[in-house]
């Protein structure tokens, strides 16, 4: 008589928790742990027996399984659906064990593999046959295992294995495995700067906040990272996505239209997304010399004016002189204006004291107008008015013709269309997707453009790579963000680390590590660009002085007003001179005749 044994194995492994469409693309997919956990329990002469339910994903486990040994060992496949939910699951299931205990009699040995995500379909075959329950380890000290946790016999009843409970968590501990992470240079989040050793070969080294938080995550779950080579950020992503990258370790804005590739990590971050523009520069304007005084100050000393020297006539013709005689209209004006503009007094003084008092007035107004007028002008021409600059996001869109942003930005091009604010699709078709960070800020300088960016991150290429010797820019970042966006690492959708992962991340913002290193790195940042200062001031000494000197000093764009106006005196001076000649030419021929 054949012995006969039955091992109804009930598959609980990390497979069964992924959706279908996800399955095949795991690195410990379904099949691959069926494959490994029969190959462990199931000896080279038992022919298999493999039942599930109507699950699209288990039956292709099944099938794969089949394929793999109908020829070595003998297999049969059987699937269970599902024509009325209210069915007796045991009613269902009993034809089903007939035509199966027929297929185990054709065979000394028959393994049955059960595989479904529906306990009532599990617990129907534990209740006539025994239950041997696996689960599928990922990382362990000799990689990948297939462990027995528990198993149940209705005899004996429940057995739980000492080594491990029936569910453990599986990504405690990875065991010093090496995972696939892929990032990009982005500071001072994640920096790369390549060090010459002594032998002569360069090594590049990593640094930043978001490479410290990852070394302290990969440090408490036991791993150690293998940064996979990107053509660019959306190739970062992409390989996230695909799952052949752990993780991206670079923080991204958590955006819907995002989610529908990746899945992100704990928020960790807000990032500022803001723009960055050329600072205005200062046009040539005549209008210099009007700046330091009002509309309604200019009006009142042109009224003085006019209206001083009219008094001092009229007081003049109605007490006349000693010798008869009273001083002309011409001459009295000019005598004024003189004294307004500081440069002389009257050739003639009066002998009357009303009129005496009228020019000691005059004077007083002239001295307190005069000081004031060079001491605000003093003041423009040395802290010119610079025209205002857009800050806002709606000054933004009513300024520049054209927007640019790396080619990340993409997704945020269809978040702004996407949005219902009339402002965020105005935003969008400015936008231009493609240049690089130095290929937008220099077209900044260049054109009537912004570039978008993360607040940090464009404060902190404009400090580095566009500061002047004397700590100036020409560009600036906005005061307005575009929005905060909660911030954390891509990984792939339904990530059975994601917990673990989450909770290393919190556990480091909350003891306040990822602040000190931001902080940290930028005052290291400060103090090499000061040390990179020192060496050029030291290497053009000479340039610098001239440079001091030229910032000190005056250009033709502060004084433009007085050489417009000088010219303007030498026009009309011309004008009057040529009159002159004409009026005594024509009067010497009258006389003539």
């Amino acid at each position: 008589m054949l012995v006969r044994t039955v091992l109804l194995t009930c598959l609980l492994s990390v497979a069964g928790r992924f959706r279908s469409r996800d399955t095949k693309k795991l690195p410990f997919h379904g099949s691959a742990a069926v494959v490994k956990l029969l190959e462990v329990t199931t000896e080279r002469f038992c022919s298999i027996i493999s039942i599930t339910d109507d699950s699209a994903s288990f039956f292709a486990v099944a099938e794969e399984i089949w394929e793999t040994w109908r020829q070595q060992r003998g297999t049969a496949m059987f699937q269970v659906k599902a024509h009325n939910q209210n069915t007796n699951m045991t009613h269902r299931l009993s034809q089903l064990v007939s035509l199966a205990r027929q297929v185990r009699q054709s065979s000394s040995c028959t393994t049955v593999l059960v595989v479904s995500h529906d306990p009532a379909f599990l617990a129907a075959f534990a209740e006539r046959y025994g239950c041997v329950w696996y689960t599928y380890l990922p990382y362990t000290p000799n990689g990948g295992k297939i462990e027995m946790v528990a198993a149940w016999t209705p005899s004996r009843g429940l057995y739980l294995s000492r080594k491990i409970l029936p569910f453990p968590e599986k990504f405690l501990n990875f065991h010093g495995t090496v995972l696939n992470v892929t990032a990009l240079p982005y500071n001072p989040f994640w920096m790369e700067d390549n060090i010459m050793l002594a032998n002569g070969t360069s090594v590049i080294k990593y640094d930043g906040t978001d490479y410290r938080l990852l070394m302290m995550v990969a440090a408490a779950l036991n791993f150690t990272v293998q940064l996979l080579y990107s053509e660019s950020w959306d190739d970062v992503t992409k390989q996230v996505e695909e799952r052949v990258s752990f993780i991206c370790p670079a923080y991204h804005i958590m955006m819907t239209v995002r989610y529908e590739r990746y899945d992100f990590t704990y928020t960790y971050e807000f990032s500022y997304f803001s723009f960055a523009m050329a600072k205005p520069s200062q046009e040539p304007q005549w209008q210099s010399l009007y700046y330091p005084l009002t509309d309604q100050v200019w009006l009142a000393v042109l009224a003085a004016l006019l209206s001083v020297p009219t008094i001092y006539i009229s007081i003049e013709y109605v007490q006349r002189n000693m010798n008869g005689q009273t001083t002309g209209g011409g001459a009295v004006f000019q005598d004024m204006a003189g004294m307004l503009l500081g440069q002389s007094l009257l050739h003639r003084l009066s002998s009357n004291h009303s009129s005496r008092v009228l020019v000691t007035a005059w004077i007083v107004f002239a001295l307190i107008v005069g000081v004031a007028y060079r001491g605000n002008l003093t003041a423009s021409l040395t802290l010119p008015k610079y025209p205002s600059r857009p800050e806002t996001l709606p000054q933004l869109v009513d300024t520049v013709e054209r927007i640019t942003v790396p080619p990340f930005g993409i997704t945020h091009v269809k978040y702004y269309s996407m949005s219902e604010s009339p402002l965020f699709n105005a935003l969008a078709k400015l936008m231009e997707v493609g240049p690089s960070l130095m290929e937008g800020l220099q077209g900044a300088l260049q054109h009537n453009r912004a570039h978008l960016g993360g607040s940090r991150y464009l404060k902190y290429q404009i400090a580095d790579m566009f500061t002047d010797m004397d700590g100036t820019s020409r560009l600036y970042v906005g005061r307005e963000n575009l929005y905060p966006g909660a911030s954390g690492w891509p990984i792939p959708h339904d990530a059975p680390y994601k917990v673990q992962l989450d909770y290393w991340i919190m556990t480091t913002i909350e003891a306040g590590l990822y602040e000190k290193w931001m902080a940290d790195l930028l005052r290291e940042t400060t103090l090499k660009s000061r040390q990179k200062q020192r060496k050029r001031q030291n290497k053009q000494q000479d340039e610098n002085e001239m440079l001091k000197q030229r910032s000190k000093a005056l250009t033709i764009i502060h004084t433009q007003g007085a050489f417009i106006l000088s010219l303007l005196g030498l026009y009309v001076a011309f004008v009057v001179i040529i009159g002159e000649l004409l009026v005594s030419r024509i009067t010497y021929t009258v006389q003539s005749y």
